[in-house]
């Protein structure tokens, strides 16, 4: 089981349920959190590249 500290002093969430959880948070939080959600995610096996807007 996971148990909250600082900003989620007080909840509890099973390990079968923790997954769901984070799922749910990210969804539903701050742009903040899900920008950093974002960078974590691809930080690994990832690269960032932007595409070049070709209208000519």
């Amino acid at each position: 089981m996971y148990v909250g500290i600082c900003m989620e002093t007080g909840k509890v969430v099973s390990d079968e349920d923790a997954l769901r959880y984070a799922i749910e948070r990210i969804t539903s939080g701050q742009p903040e959190e899900q920008q950093e959600f974002l960078e974590w995610y691809y930080s690994g096996n990832w690269v960032k590249e932007d595409i070049a807007d070709d209208n000519s």
